[in-house]
């Protein structure tokens, strides 16, 4: 199976790369290096994105390879998402898509912990390249079409709820909370799937798949919570600092 976004361009040769790695060991999903299309002229620039790891409110957090490592394969712990191929056969095995996901935002983390902990592997191949229109703000103030920011965060707190074990607290505590009208949903059928699959625990995942990511210290002598402005109500938002959950 072989998944990408519609607004992509493929390169030559960019499927073969995939094929190989999937073909040597079916236990691989196997992401390309995501590369940038030009929203106005179409010019193709290359990125390489690819290796990703990932914040406490399950958001990507993109890596860079080493100087001159462009070649090899390497490990990632979560995936982008929109552009990945994987064995029909093992991918369905890993249960396919979590269908109580509404849009979209956390099925990209989802794919990545469940796929390291029930057995499988996330591999970035640096010579496979597919170009992404990414869009600006000169022509879309955020989105491009209306999606209530809770129902992705609804999404990611399935994820955590399921695959994290004592680690969804963070998750919790860097997240909004939901809505009351906005319910969590079943995750039984997930859950099920997890012990049938015998998967693995998420600090086995931390130990061996994501080890450099930052973990807070939480216990009786630290404090934890929001920061509300008590006249506009506002909330201070770090999510997108590399730093955070660090000391």
């Amino acid at each position: 199976l072989v998944f990408l976004d519609s607004h992509i361009e493929a390169t030559p040769g960019w499927l073969e790369p995939l094929l190989a790695r999937i073909n040597e060991d079916r236990t691989r999903v196997v992401v390309p290096s995501i590369d940038g299309v030009d929203p106005e002229d179409f010019s193709y620039a290359v990125y390489g994105l690819g290796l990703l790891s990932f914040s406490w409110a399950l958001a990507q957090k993109p890596l860079e390879r080493p100087e001159g490592d462009d070649v090899e394969p390497r490990p990632s712990a979560v995936m982008c998402g929109g552009l990945f191929a994987a064995e029909r056969g093992f991918f369905l095995h890993l249960g396919g898509y979590d269908l109580g996901m509404r849009f979209y935002g956390g099925e990209e983390i989802e794919i990545g912990f469940r796929t390291w902990q029930c057995g499988g592997s996330i591999e970035h191949m640096p010579c496979s390249h597919v170009g992404h229109v990414f869009r600006t703000s000169r022509f879309w103030a955020g989105q491009a079409y209306s999606i209530p920011y809770h129902e992705i965060v609804r999404n990611r707190l399935r994820v955590a709820h399921v695959w994290m074990d004592d680690y969804a607290e963070l998750v919790r505590l860097a997240s909004p909370a939901l809505p009351p009208e906005l319910p969590l949903g079943s995750v039984d059928i997930r859950h099920s799937l997890r012990a049938k699959l015998q998967c693995k625990t998420f600090q086995w995942f931390m130990d061996n798949v994501a080890p450099s990511v930052a973990l807070p210290r939480l216990g009786p002598e630290h404090s934890f919570g929001r920061l509300v402005h008590l006249t506009t109500g506002g909330c201070l938002n770090a999510s997108y600092s590399d730093t955070s959950g660090s000391r």
